[in-house]
């Protein structure tokens, strides 16, 4: 979607005991929050996120949430439409 410079880095997923993020499904890789790097900078304007959130849709993986802190997204299994406060 983004390139071959593109990288996902993982900040709430495949966690467990008391200290967490996000819902029980992110412990079993069923949900994920990531941030989007290209070259090494961030992607926190949310019409170049939202490219992920329609391929992750399109492709019939699940759920989509924008608008999280810094430029998140959350992924997810559940089979929603996208939801948050950026471009749908």
């Amino acid at each position: 979607v983004y390139g071959p410079d593109a990288a996902i880095e993982v900040y709430s997923g495949g966690q467990s005991g008391k200290r967490r993020t996000g819902s029980h499904r992110h412990d079993n890789g069923r949900a994920a929050d990531i941030y989007v790097s290209v070259g090494g900078k961030r992607i926190k304007d949310e019409e170049q996120l939202a490219k992920l959130g329609q391929y992750w849709a399109a492709k019939g993986y699940g759920g989509v949430g924008f608008g999280m802190h810094d430029g998140g997204i959350h992924l997810d299994e559940v089979k929603r439409n996208a939801w948050g406060y950026g471009p749908q």
